[in-house]
């Protein structure tokens, strides 16, 4: 499809499962037609898949879900939670330090809804948290597991990206600005894809800290700034094309 055809083209963007990620991870998904949630992808420790940061105690700490410990080659969708997780823990703790933040009253049960979630998969436990924070910013893009788009399993990194694409009928794959080194844009004009890139624009907003950069877990953006702004913020974003 030519991109000057009067039909609006198809976006796909594609990304590991993180949980709570930071608003830019939820610009991403409000400006893609699909977005696939990779289940596929090898679960890394000390990454974001399952931990983020927001404010404890006056400073930037983690919370993290914890997982049991399996073999070191685990998918993230073949991880299990820790028994030892206990979600009224972790909402104590997040009520203790945002309890006087001006949206508690309306973040917390949903924050409550996705700490409460009855799984122990962790791909499945992430994968609502960002179906609940989607929804609760107004976000109609179609979130699918990659794995449901029928792509080839055994294929290396940019070939799968572009078998989802193909089979999800993509004319543009979008992706973050991290992923610039990771792909050939001719390689996907090749194959009548045009490789697109995303940039947040600079969003600052004042929390318990003062003034603070957005890079804290979306938590921390949907407790201190108005939900109308936060879902204008989601089209605060750069894009260009190579």
């Amino acid at each position: 499809m030519s991109l000057t055809s009067n039909i609006a083209p198809i976006r796909v963007g594609i990304m590991q499962p993180y949980f709570l990620p930071h608003l830019s991870y939820f610009q991403l998904i409000a400006n893609t037609d699909i977005f696939c949630l990779h289940d596929k992808v090898k679960y890394t420790k000390q990454s974001w898949i399952n931990r983020n940061r927001i404010v404890i105690n006056g400073r930037t700490d983690y919370i993290t879900i914890p997982v049991r410990h399996r073999s070191d080659f685990d998918l993230v969708d073949e991880k299990e939670i820790s028994p030892v997780f206990k979600s009224t823990l972790m909402l104590k703790t997040i009520e203790l330090n945002y309890k006087k933040s001006p949206n508690f009253e309306n973040v917390f049960p949903l924050i409550t809804d996705i700490l409460n979630y009855n799984s122990s998969n962790l791909f499945e436990f992430i994968e609502n948290s960002i179906f609940i924070v989607s929804q609760y910013l107004d976000i109609k893009t179609k979130i699918i597991k990659s794995s449901n788009s029928g792509y080839d399993l055994k294929l290396n990194k940019s070939q799968m990206v572009l078998d989802i694409c193909k089979k999800l009928k993509a004319d543009v794959y979008v992706n973050s600005e991290g992923g610039i080194e990771l792909y050939e844009p001719s390689y996907f004009l090749a194959n009548g894809i045009l490789l697109r890139f995303s940039k947040q624009i600079d969003f600052s907003y004042t929390n318990s800290f003062g003034q603070t950069d957005g890079s804290l877990s979306v938590l921390d953006a949907l407790m201190w700034v108005d939900k109308t702004l936060l879902i204008h913020k989601l089209s605060a974003i750069e894009f260009w094309d190579l």
